[in-house]
């Protein structure tokens, strides 16, 4: 069924992001929760000029 496969989908895509998260705070030492979500955005989507841009502003605003 569809929802299945969204919810496995999702599921990937969150242990993703958290793997990510995980390898930025091996290199980079503790940050904010904020700063991770950030991070990982751009770790993400930054090949992206509007999007790098877009976080790079909220990167701007948050502590580290």
């Amino acid at each position: 069924p569809p929802h299945v496969r969204v919810a496995r989908a999702a599921a990937m895509y969150a242990w993703a992001r958290q793997l990510i998260g995980r390898e930025i705070v091996a290199r980079t030492g503790p940050l904010s929760a904020a700063r991770l979500k950030w991070e990982t955005a751009l770790r993400l989507y930054g090949c992206d000029a509007e999007s790098r841009k877009l976080i790079q502003r909220m990167l701007d605003h948050v502590s580290a």
